[in-house]
């Protein structure tokens, strides 16, 4: 691999898989990662940053099931109920 680390590559295959997660399209970018893996050239590591900086601006999908809030105030307005507190009863039995 000329000048690009594991850690890199291993980085980029992990944020496709929790962007998928997350409800977002990732197979162009599957298909522009494997195609950037099997240069050999300089601009292969180009290649990878750019994917990177493409799967951080992906958006789910309209049809995702799912909210996924990423800030604090993200959070309260989907748990507008809070705080919750839980009886908890321990025995050694």
């Amino acid at each position: 691999m000329i000048g690009i680390s594991k850690g890199l590559i291993d980085l980029i295959r992990y944020e496709v898989v929790q962007r998928r997660e997350e409800g977002c399209n990732v197979e162009a970018i599957e298909e522009r990662v494997e195609r950037a893996l099997r240069r050999s050239d300089r601009l292969r590591g180009i290649e990878l940053y750019a994917i990177l900086c493409n799967l951080e601006s992906l958006q789910p999908a309209e049809s995702f099931p799912y909210v996924e809030p990423s800030t604090l105030d993200e959070l309260h307005a989907e748990r507008p109920d809070r705080p919750r507190r839980m009886e908890l009863n321990l025995t050694d039995a």
